[in-house]
């Protein structure tokens, strides 16, 4: 089996990881949560304090566009921690690919970071 796996890299604003990993913890990941979505990992890269990831899986390119729309379009996300999230970012890039199901369990060791 395999899984669509999106990995979107961001460019946070300087300083801003505490307060992303917050806003993520606290308001994103349960919305992201309640959608459906299989969220694999999220941290800060370990070379750069200024740089984090978020790593999704998804059945394929209909699915993610069906979760998306379901989120992003949704007033729980648009009221709640979209704009505080958005002003930790100053970009963020997202790149998609299709691994197979151990490959995306292998990726998932890495975890969510729960602070630290």
């Amino acid at each position: 089996m395999t899984r669509l796996v999106e990995i979107r890299s961001y460019r946070l604003r300087s300083g801003a990881w505490p307060e992303l990993r917050r806003l993520f913890h606290e308001g994103a990941l349960p919305l992201l949560e309640a959608a459906g979505m299989d969220v694999v990992a999220f941290g800060r890269s370990p070379d750069d304090p200024d740089a984090a990831f978020l790593i999704r899986a998804f059945d394929d390119l209909t699915d993610r566009s069906r979760r998306e729309d379901e989120l992003y379009g949704s007033a729980a996300w648009r009221n709640g921690p979209r704009e505080p999230i958005l002003a930790c970012l100053d970009t963020w890039t997202d790149t998609v690919l299709t691994l197979d199901a151990a490959t995306v369990d292998g990726i998932r060791l890495v975890g969510i970071d729960r602070g630290g």
